[in-house]
């Protein structure tokens, strides 16, 4: 990703006048984050790239998506993530299965005006059985900490997402937690993302979650593509009044 590529997704996607706003999700991992060779630049920038990536603009959502084997360190990594991502860096997606519930809490005291999403992946939904009464329940160990949940049933192993599946673990969690925000990704692109409209008059408030389809083989990313979809999200998924 570069800052030339944002803009150009940006300047779209004011023209389509929503209400909603474009997340610039940027990945890093502990590699990134010490100064090392990424394994595939096209979509781990290196870590001192933040600040330029990040556009001062309304209309976006600035996260980082971290992942990290070491989660004894994980405050700490988050912390220095903040101090050099910059002045328009506005959290972060957590990109691990269950992260300590006190970690994300001693982050959220530290700072508490930014987001942090959690996302549930494919190992996450194993470890609560994928159960929607278990998931919600996991997610209240966290208290206040995470701002939103983002529910990633089969996409990280390559699958089609599939609304039947997630409509109860919505109802589940959102019960519970009214103001929670949630998200849904899996495999979301051009061809796909019609499915989605008729989740939306359920879930008017849900967010999506995109990358892989939006990319060419060698990571790339489309950006005709990305225009594309843009228009077709925000006509599948109006803002709600």
């Amino acid at each position: 990703m570069s800052r030339t590529e944002v803009n150009q997704v940006l300047k779209h996607f004011k023209t389509l006048e929503t209400k909603r706003r474009l997340m610039i999700g940027v990945l890093a991992n502990m590699k990134t984050l010490f100064g090392k060779p990424p394994g595939n630049p096209k979509k781990y920038p290196l870590i001192h790239r933040l600040v330029e990536l990040f556009p001062d603009d309304p209309a976006t959502l600035n996260l980082v998506h971290y992942t990290t084997p070491d989660l004894d360190t994980l405050f700490l990594q988050m912390c220095r993530i903040t101090t050099l991502a910059g002045p328009h860096f506005e959290g972060f997606q957590m990109n691990i299965a269950w992260p300590r519930p006190t970690v994300l809490s001693a982050y959220r005291n530290r700072f508490p005006h930014f987001r942090l999403i959690l996302q549930v992946g494919h190992h996450a939904f194993e470890q609560v059985h994928s159960d929607p009464v278990q998931l919600a329940q996991k997610v209240g160990e966290y208290g206040d900490a995470p701002t939103d949940i983002l529910l990633d049933l089969d996409g990280s192993k390559g699958k089609m997402l599939d609304i039947k599946k997630l409509g109860p673990y919505i109802s589940e969690v959102r019960s519970r937690f009214p103001n929670i925000g949630i998200g849904i990704a899996g495999k979301l692109g051009l061809k796909t993302i019609e499915r989605i409209k008729p989740f939306g008059k359920l879930f008017p408030r849900v967010n999506i979650d995109t990358e892989s389809e939006l990319r060419t083989l060698q990571g790339d990313l489309e950006i005709d593509r990305v225009k594309q979809y843009l228009e077709d999200a925000v006509y599948a998924l109006p803002f709600p009044k």
